[in-house]
C-alpha cells in the first residue's frame, strides 16, 4: 500500500517538474522572438563563421592529417592568432615548388571551374604546384551555401571573415599571404586574378633558370664595375684619352652602370637648368635600386661663364649631363643628335633609345609598357609621330635653300620632340654619320639616316603635338610643348591619378610617386619575400590599392622587382587569343579565350598541320616486302613487289576523319597480319 502511494507521489512530482520546464521553455522562446533584427543578423554572421571554421576542421582535422604526412604544417587552432581576416586553417599536404593564389569574387563560380579545367588542372600523384582561390564572405545566402559545397568538393578555397568588395582587395592579399606562410610549404608564390591565362610550362622554365639569371646579372654587374673603375681614371669631361676616338663633338666619357630597357636622351640648352630640374623632379625621377630606364641631358658649350660654371656644379651633383665641345645654337641640333647617339652606343648598354626635347612630358610607365608589348619589334624600330612625304619649307623659321636641299620632298621622319629607336638602329645611324652630309634640321637628318639604312617608321598616336589642356589622354606617351606648371599637373594626373577608378586623395597618400610595383593580375614572390611581407603588415598602414600596397611592402623590405615581359597586359587592337613566345600570364582573358589559349599553349598545333586527312609518322617510302626473317611474307599472302607507303607501328598520328574512314574500310580490305603495313593499305 505504501509502495503504491510512493509511486503516485513520484508521478505527481514528475508532472509538476515537466510543467515548470514547459513554461520556462515557452518564456525563453517568447523572449527570443522579441530580439531585434540587428541582433539576429549578428547571430547569423557568427553562426555562419562558426560553420565555416567547423567545416574546415571536418575536412582536414589537424591530428589525423599530421599523422598522414610529414610535410603537414598544422598547429593547434588555439595556438594560432591570425593577423588578418583569415578563417581557413587547411594546410598544404606537401612542399610545392609553386603555390598559386588566385583572387576571386564569391560569385565567380564559372571562372574558378574554368581555371580548374584548364591551366590549373594537375593530375600528378605528387604535383610540383597547387592552386588556391582567395574568397571573402558574401551577404547572398545562396552564393554562401554554394561556396561551402564548392569547398567541400574541391578543397581549394581560402576564406576570409570580411565581406567581399573591390576596395577590400588588399585585405584579400594580406590573408592570402598569411595563409601561405602559416599553412603551406612552398618555394615561390604566384599571385593571380581569376581573369588570367597562365602558361605553366614557361613559368617552370622561368623559375628553374632563376639562379642562372642571378649569376648572369652578377657577372654583368662585375663587368660594368670593372669598366667604371677604368672610366674613373679619366676626367669625366675631357678628351685626354687615346683609347677611343669620337666621330662627333662628344667629350663626355661617363659610362652607364648597367643595362637599361630604355635610355632617354634629352636635348637641352645650357641655360635651361630650371627645365632640367623640373624634369628630374617629375617624369624622369627614378628611385629603384636597379631601374629599368635612365635619362641624360645633351648639353653643348656656352660663352656665358656663369652658366658654364653652373653646368659643372649641376653635373657634379646629378651626373646626368652629356657634354659636347661645340657652342650651343639652334642650328647645331644635328650635332647634338650625333654626339648623343654616339655616346649612347659607345658608353651605354640599352634596348631602346627615346630622344626628347626638354619641353615635353613623358608617360614613362606607358612607354615601357609599349616597348615590352609582344607586338613591338625589338629591332629595326623607329617610332614616333610619322610625317609622310613632307615638303621642304622655302621660307620661315625652317627655311631651307635649294643649295642645301634641292629635292621636292624630304624622306619620311618623326619630329624631333620625341621618337624611339632600337639599339641596332642607333648603331647603324652612328656608322652612317661619315657617309651622309650634315643637314641642320635634326629631325629631317634622322629621317635621312633612316632612309639610307632602309628603316621604316612606325606611327604612334601617343606622340602628341601641343594641346591646350594639361591633361594626358589615354594614348599619351610623349606630349610636346609642355610648360613647367603644366608638366607637374600632367605628371600628377598620369603617374599618380587623383581621379577616375583608382583615384587616391592626398589624405590617403600625399607623396608624388608610388614605389615601384607590379599590377595585381599577376606577380611571383619567393617564400622569404612573402614571409617578410607578412611580418611587415603590422608596421605598414593599410592602403586599399592592393598592387600598390605590395609595392610598398617590397620597398619597405628592400626588395627589388625583376621585370618580365611574360606578364602581358594587352588591349585591342593588340589583343588576340593566342599566347606569344613570352606569355607567362595574360590578363583580362574571357572563358572561351582562356580555353583556346590553354589548348594552343599546352597542346601546340602548327598552323601548317592539316586538320583533315592527316596521317603522320616516320614515313617508309616504297617499302619492299621481306621474304624471310621475322617479318617474312609469302607470295600467297602478298604478291606485289612493293608495299604501299606506311609508318612503322611504334607511333603515328591520324586525324579523326582518317580513323573514321579506316574503320569504314575494314570490311572491304582483306586482313593482313603486319599491322603497320595494314594501316598503310587502309591509307
Amino acid at each position: 500500500m505504501i509502495r503504491k502511494r510512493d509511486k503516485t507521489v513520484l508521478m505527481v512530482v514528475t508532472l509538476v517538474v515537466a510543467t515548470c520546464i514547459f513554461f520556462q521553455l515557452s518564456f525563453l522562446w517568447n523572449s527570443r522572438s522579441s530580439f531585434s533584427e540587428i541582433a539576429r543578423e549578428k547571430q547569423d554572421i557568427e553562426k555562419h563563421l562558426q560553420q565555416m571554421v567547423m567545416h574546415e576542421f571536418q575536412m582536414h582535422p589537424f591530428n589525423s592529417a599530421a599523422e598522414s604526412s610529414s610535410n603537414f604544417t598544422s598547429t593547434s587552432t588555439s595556438q594560432i592568432n591570425h593577423k588578418t581576416f583569415l578563417t581557413t586553417r587547411r594546410s598544404c599536404m606537401q612542399h610545392y615548388d609553386l603555390l598559386m593564389i588566385v583572387s576571386s569574387a564569391p560569385g565567380n563560380f564559372k571562372r574558378r571551374n574554368n581555371i580548374r579545367k584548364t591551366w590549373a588542372f594537375e593530375r600528378a600523384f605528387r604535383p610540383r604546384w597547387t592552386t588556391a582561390f582567395l574568397v571573402a564572405k558574401t551577404q547572398d545566402k545562396g552564393v554562401s551555401n554554394l561556396l561551402l559545397e564548392e569547398d567541400e568538393a574541391n578543397k581549394d578555397l581560402v576564406r576570409a571573415s570580411y565581406y567581399d568588395h573591390y576596395w577590400n582587395q588588399t585585405r584579400k592579399i594580406q590573408m592570402g599571404f598569411e595563409w601561405a606562410v602559416m599553412y603551406c610549404n612552398f618555394s615561390f608564390l604566384l599571385k593571380l586574378d581569376d581573369d588570367v591565362f597562365v602558361h605553366l610550362r614557361l613559368i617552370w622554365s622561368t623559375l628553374s633558370s632563376f639562379s642562372e639569371i642571378v649569376r648572369a646579372e652578377l657577372d654583368v654587374e662585375n663587368h660594368v664595375k670593372r669598366i667604371q673603375l677604368r672610366e674613373l681614371k679619366m676626367n669625366q669631361t675631357t678628351t685626354s684619352t687615346t683609347q677611343i676616338h669620337h666621330k662627333s663633338f662628344l667629350i663626355t666619357r661617363r659610362s652607364c652602370m648597367q643595362h637599361y630597357d630604355l635610355l632617354m636622351i634629352i636635348a637641352s640648352a645650357p641655360g635651361n637648368s630650371e627645365r632640367r630640374k623640373n624634369i628630374r623632379k617629375t617624369w624622369a625621377f627614378e628611385r629603384s635600386a636597379k631601374p629599368r630606364w635612365t635619362s641624360v641631358f645633351l648639353v653643348a658649350q656656352t660663352r656665358d661663364e656663369t652658366v658654364s660654371n653652373g653646368l659643372l656644379d649641376e653635373d657634379e651633383a646629378h651626373k646626368d649631363l652629356v657634354r659636347a665641345s661645340y657652342y650651343d645654337h639652334y642650328w647645331n641640333q644635328t650635332r647634338k643628335i650625333q654626339m648623343g647617339f654616339e655616346w649612347a652606343v659607345t658608353y651605354c648598354d640599352f634596348s631602346f633609345l627615346l630622344k626628347l626635347d626638354d619641353d615635353v612630358f613623358v608617360h614613362v610607365p606607358r612607354v615601357l609598357s609599349f616597348l615590352s608589348a609582344p607586338t613591338t619589334p625589338k629591332k629595326m624600330f623607329y617610332a614616333g609621330n610619322h610625317y609622310r612625304n613632307p615638303v621642304p619649307f622655302r621660307g620661315g623659321k625652317w627655311k631651307v635653300t635649294y643649295e642645301e636641299y634641292n629635292k621636292t620632298r624630304y624622306p619620311d621622319f618623326c619630329p624631333g620632340f620625341g621618337y624611339i629607336l632600337s639599339l641596332d638602329v642607333v648603331r647603324a645611324f652612328v656608322d652612317t654619320f661619315s657617309s651622309l652630309p650634315f643637314f641642320r634640321l635634326d629631325d629631317v637628318y634622322v629621317g635621312m639616316l633612316a632612309s639610307k639604312n632602309g628603316i621604316n617608321i612606325t606611327n604612334n598616336v601617343g606622340f602628341e603635338v601641343p594641346q591646350y589642356v594639361c591633361v594626358p589622354t589615354k594614348d599619351t606617351l610623349v606630349r610636346h610643348d609642355v610648360e613647367e606648371e603644366c608638366q607637374m599637373k600632367m605628371f600628377n594626373l598620369a603617374i599618380f591619378p587623383r581621379e577616375g577608378k583608382w583615384k587616391v586623395t592626398y589624405e590617403e597618400y600625399n607623396e608624388t610617386r608610388y614605389p615601384d610595383f607590379c599590377p595585381g593580375f599577376g606577380y611571383i614572390l619567393s617564400h622569404d619575400v612573402v614571409r617578410a611581407f607578412v611580418d611587415t603588415f603590422s608596421s605598414l598602414p593599410f592602403f586599399r590599392l592592393d598592387d600598390v600596397y605590395v609595392g610598398m611592402l617590397a620597398s619597405k623590405n628592400g626588395i627589388n622587382i625583376t621585370h618580365n615581359v611574360g606578364f602581358e597586359l594587352l588591349h585591342p587592337p593588340q589583343y588576340v587569343c593566342v599566347p606569344t613566345n613570352d606569355t607567362l600570364v595574360r590578363h583580362d582573358v574571357g572563358e572561351e579565350c582562356q580555353m583556346k589559349m590553354f589548348n594552343l599553349a599546352i597542346f601546340p598545333r602548327a598552323p601548317t598541320t592539316p586538320k583533315k586527312k592527316f596521317y603522320a609518322g616516320n614515313h617508309y617510302t616504297n617499302p619492299v616486302p621481306l621474304r624471310k626473317g621475322k617479318w617474312k611474307v609469302t607470295y600467297e599472302e602478298y604478291s606485289g613487289t612493293r608495299y604501299p607507303d606506311f609508318c612503322p607501328g611504334f607511333g603515328y598520328i591520324l586525324s579523326h576523319d582518317a580513323v573514321r574512314a579506316f574503320v569504314d574500310t575494314f570490311s572491304s580490305l582483306p586482313f593482313f597480319r603486319l599491322d603497320d603495313v595494314y594501316v598503310g593499305m587502309l591509307a
